[in-house]
């Protein structure tokens, strides 16, 4: 049975949403049944955690926890906007047409961000963040500010004016990068399932072959839990009221990321305007897409794909993830306020698939 006979409509009104994203739960992992070992904290702004569900051995294993830590530290200090000593910090102040070296990570990401915006035809793009801080939806001021009237439009132009992937050229023959014009890099949506996936390649070199990793609620899993049976995670009724599963599927060595509108929004003369900026646009996305989830090999492609979808909606978003072969679960609310689904061809292979194995 798949996902969308199973859980067709949800007969409930959208509700209000006050804060961030993310939108999956993990539903029965944790278990005395096996081995099984837990590490989580907190870094890059949000959360982590660890669970594998095997005896750990040697003494790379035994030392994981601290080697966690390592490796998502390193990645906060290539890639975080909020750090000034960053490298991507170093390369948005470098002056523009000056190449700056930087590391192999920050390559492939900075490579994978500009694969997914030709991909997307402009939808996902890392140089929006000025945009998203003039509607009022940059992380500062979440917490100590909130638009009451629409920015001008004269700011809104202005900036747009700026944005673009094409303000950022790489040479990854020799790991060198460069803005050619002003733009402002944000891997707000990339570096956090890029985080998974270091984590998860650190996990395989260590010999281990049955964990989830979540970083910010994105997730990668391998194997099984510690009852032998596959990670199964739950996809968020999309509310204001927190950790109610809506649909449940399985990780059989994949990575899953969700993104929505529903708890981080304004409301101005009566009107709701989404925190997912368009950058095609430079206006809040207006579609009836209310989550959208991706399955992908990499947790950093499913975090990119799944805000580009976001900003594309459940029309143009779903045409383009079927002509892809990408694996995709939308929520979509219609006009009288319930909650319909649709899943891509080739997540609805891979469901059939989870169910009968």
């Amino acid at each position: 049975m798949s996902l969308a006979s199973f859980w067709h409509q949800q007969q409930t009104k959208p509700g209000l949403a006050l804060a961030f994203l993310l939108l999956i739960t993990v539903l029965g992992s944790c278990s005395t049944e096996g081995p099984y070992h837990l590490y989580r904290g907190d870094i890059m702004g949000t959360t982590y955690s660890v669970q594998v569900a095997e005896h750990l051995v040697n003494p790379e294993q035994l030392q994981l926890e601290q080697s966690v830590l390592e490796i998502l530290s390193a990645v906060d200090a290539s890639m975080s906007t909020y750090k000034p000593d960053s490298e991507l910090s170093r390369l948005n102040r470098l002056p523009p047409g000056e190449w700056m070296q930087i590391s192999a990570e920050l390559v492939e990401v900075l490579s994978l961000s500009q694969k997914i915006n030709r991909q997307s035809q402009g939808a996902f793009d890392i140089t929006v963040g000025p945009l998203v801080a003039l509607w009022g939806f940059g992380p500062q001021q979440q917490k100590e500010y909130r638009r009451e009237e629409l920015p001008a439009d004269s700011a809104i132009q202005q900036l747009h004016k700026q944005l673009g992937m094409d303000g950022l050229e790489l040479d990854k023959a020799e790991n060198l990068a460069r803005r050619v014009r002003d733009v402002q890099l944000d891997l707000s949506a990339i570096a956090k399932g890029y985080a998974v996936d270091q984590l998860a390649r650190h996990l395989f070199k260590l010999g281990l072959r049955n964990y989830l990793v979540e970083v910010g609620g994105e997730l990668r899993a391998s194997g099984k839990n510690a009852r032998g049976r596959p990670w199964t995670v739950g996809i968020e009724k999309p509310e204001l009221q927190r950790g109610i599963a809506f649909a449940a599927v399985q990780l059989r060595n994949k990575a899953i990321a969700t993104s929505g509108d529903y708890r981080n929004f304004l409301t101005i003369d009566g009107k709701r305007y989404s925190h997912t900026i368009d950058p095609r646009t430079a206006w809040p996305v207006n579609h009836a897409l209310a989550s959208v989830s991706v399955l992908h090999d990499s947790a950093a492609a499913a975090d990119a794909w799944a805000t580009a979808l976001n900003v594309l909606g459940p029309e143009q978003g779903f045409a383009l993830a079927e002509k892809l072969g990408l694996l995709v679960f939308m929520i979509v609310r219609d006009d009288e306020n319930t909650y319909l689904t649709r899943e891509s061809a080739a997540f609805s292979a891979y469901n059939q698939n989870t169910v009968t194995d």
